[in-house]
């Protein structure tokens, strides 16, 4: 039995609505504390392990406030040294925040994965790198967070049920 939806092939991307009430929720989780997961420990508990050889779905940024502000209607605290993006693919989204501490030049990473605008707990979550990097789950919330990263860009794929959602890479400096 599937936890997630498979994609659709030919699926076209959903059209977004911005409104109070679902930036609220995405600010309030984005300033909550999600937790590293150990990913077999996860994927045991739900019964599946991601499959990284599904099709690979490259998703598309939707906006990155290291560029511009947010999109009219979406409204989110952004501290002095950090950033928010959002990349979408078809009826997924990647919403993610950087976060750069001076005193231990690391950066922090952490996201949340919807699909059709809900969170998506289970999906597999790793840095895309040729070590195979940091790998967590998402929590209940669709929330996950990697472990502090040094300067340099990183890739993600997310596992979901019939397609791995490939991240382009994300400068951290």
């Amino acid at each position: 039995m599937s936890l997630h939806p498979p994609i659709p092939a030919h699926e076209p991307a959903l059209m977004r609505h911005s409104g109070a009430a679902h930036a609220d929720v995405l600010d309030a989780w984005l300033g909550a504390e999600a937790r590293t997961v150990d990913v077999s420990d996860a994927a045991m508990a739900l019964g599946h392990a991601a499959d990284w050889n599904a099709p690979s779905c490259q998703v598309e940024l939707a906006y990155d406030t290291a560029d511009s502000g947010l999109p009219a209607g979406v409204r989110a605290l952004v501290r002095e040294g950090s950033r928010r993006l959002m990349f979408e693919a078809r009826a997924h989204e990647i919403v993610l925040r950087v976060a750069s501490d001076r005193r231990t030049q690391r950066h922090e990473l952490a996201g949340q994965v919807l699909f059709e605008g809900l969170p998506l707990p289970g999906a597999t979550v790793r840095l895309d790198r040729n070590d195979h990097g940091a790998t967590t789950s998402t929590d209940r919330a669709g929330g996950f967070r990697l472990p502090p990263l040094v300067h340099g860009a990183y890739g993600l794929m997310i596992a979901v049920d019939g397609a791995v959602l490939t991240v382009p890479p994300i400068a951290l400096h």
